[in-house]
């Protein structure tokens, strides 16, 4: 089955991560499939303020683009780590869950 096919199933499990962005509490969902990542949507936990509007629509396209790429999460992982600057920036964020999301998956895969 491919990952296309795999994204209009009506559940997968998932894991949930909470970091901090810009002051703001987040939620980051990673879907698989097997031991297979298959998406990542975000949800903020504050009011739609306007600064956080624009805030949650960059991440949420580039959760969008991420979700649809066929990178593997080892790729994800090499090019959130080359794009970050600081350890609380998008790519630097997106970074600590996928490799929490792969530690995650290996545990899977072993039981």
């Amino acid at each position: 089955m491919n990952k296309r096919n795999i994204r209009h199933k009506e559940e997968l499990p998932m894991f949930r991560f909470r970091r901090n962005y810009r002051g703001a509490e987040i939620y980051i969902s990673v879907s698989y499939f097997g031991t297979e990542f298959v998406e990542m949507f975000i949800n903020f936990s504050i009011e739609k303020e306007y600064d956080n509007i624009y805030m949650e629509a960059g991440w949420d396209m580039f959760t969008r683009v991420l979700s649809v790429s066929d990178l593997s999460v080892d790729e994800i992982i090499k090019h959130a780590e080359r794009s970050s600057r600081k350890s609380d920036d998008l790519p630097g964020i997106v970074f600590s869950v996928m490799k929490e999301f792969q530690g995650k998956m290996r545990k899977l895969g072993a039981e």
